[in-house]
Order: structure tokens, then C-alpha cells, then sequence
């Protein structure tokens, strides 16, 4: 046993023994460093996480133009034609669509002017040659019935759009539409009376 103090080991003694303490601690502290890396580790991990967001994207092959572009107007009664226009979905999400009026503004001619339309495929705007139909949207109907009946707006916006079959899933995926229009030659007025309306296909990822 050490006694620090002791005049039996004097100032050299005292000295010697505070550097024995030190070591000592050095070399403890040493001990417990190869201990640390001496332990034994595992692990296991998953691999790379990989996140892309879903597109809707729609088209069609008038690019913005009229369906009708001759015929529809100094109409007399009897006057009537089809148009066919080819709609592509381009998204990559599963999706549902509608056809509405985003326009709408009549000046009497709703109330006589008949319209149909049928969803198939088959059939382009330049010729509707081979267009079969799948689903009937509207069957004959005077316009005014189908878009504004009893001065209560319809099928304007998506939420009360026509949807027929039509819900794709695959990219590139295409439907067509025959869009219709009949002034019945027994028509006896609205003389002078016109209407504007405006298709529009939405598609909404379901």
C-alpha cells in the first residue's frame, strides 16, 4: 500500500506515485478501447425507394376546332349531319370520362334542334366509316332538354357530365364519339333563333 506523504518515501516518492496513477489510468483506458473494437455488429437494410407522381392527359382530333363546320347556319327544316371525334387518353393513372357543355348560350333553337350522341370506337372526324357504337349518351333529345331543361343548367360541368363506358386504364387508349343533329321537317318556328354550345372530355384519375 502506497501512503502518499510518508516522510519513508519523500517528495521523489510522492511524485513517483501520482505518475503510477496516471499510467495506470492510461492503460485502463486503453483496455477498454481494444475491448470496443473487438464487438460484434450486423445489420440489414432494404434497397433504394424509388417515388414518381401518376399524369391524366386527354386529346382529341379537331385540336380545339368546331365539330360542325358547314350546314349549321340559315338552317331550314329537314337539316341534319353526323361528325365523329376521336378522343385519346395519354395518362398514366386510371381515369373516368365525360363529355358536358362548358358553353352554352341559345337564343330559342334548343327547344327544336334534336341531338344524339353515341360513344363506340372506330370512325375519325374525317370520315365515320367503321364506328361501332358501345354506349348511347343521348338518344335523339332536343338540346334544351339535354343541357338546360326547365331553365335549370345540366350536364355543364364534369361532376354532371355524360359518361358512357369509357374508363381507361392503358396508355394510349382511344374512344370515339358520333355527335349528331336533326331540325325535324315538321318544324314551324323559331325563325331567327341560333345556340352556341361548346363539347368538352374531361378525364379525372379515379
Amino acid at each position: 500500500m502506497v501512503r502518499v506523504g510518508s516522510t519513508k518515501w519523500g517528495p521523489r516518492g510522492r511524485a513517483w506515485a501520482v505518475v503510477a496513477v496516471v499510467v495506470g489510468l492510461i492503460v485502463s483506458g486503453g483496455s477498454v478501447w481494444l475491448a470496443s473494437q473487438a464487438a460484434f455488429s450486423g445489420r440489414t437494410e432494404v434497397g433504394s425507394n424509388s417515388f414518381s407522381v401518376g399524369s391524366v392527359a386527354i386529346t382529341n382530333d379537331r385540336s380545339g376546332s368546331m365539330v360542325f363546320t358547314g350546314g349549321t347556319t340559315n338552317m331550314t327544316p329537314g337539316a341534319t349531319d353526323s361528325k365523329c371525334i376521336r378522343v385519346a387518353y395519354h395518362g398514366t393513372l386510371a381515369a373516368q370520362v365525360k363529355l358536358y357543355a362548358s358553353a352554352y348560350s341559345d337564343t330559342g333553337l334548343a327547344r327544336y334542334l334534336h341531338l344524339t350522341i353515341e360513344e363506340g370506337d372506330g370512325g375519325a372526324y374525317a370520315d365515320c366509316a367503321g364506328f361501332t357504337r358501345t354506349a348511347q349518351l343521348v338518344n335523339d333529345q332536343v338540346i334544351q332538354d339535354v343541357f338546360d331543361p326547365a331553365g335549370v343548367p345540366d350536364h355543364r360541368t364534369f361532376a354532371a357530365g355524360l359518361g358512357g363506358a369509357w374508363t381507361p386504364g392503358a396508355n394510349p387508349s382511344y374512344k370515339t364519339y358520333r355527335i349528331s343533329y336533326l331540325l325535324p321537317q315538321t318544324t314551324n318556328d323559331g325563325q331567327g333563333s341560333g345556340l352556341v354550345v361548346a363539347f368538352t372530355w374531361e378525364a379525372i384519375s379515379t
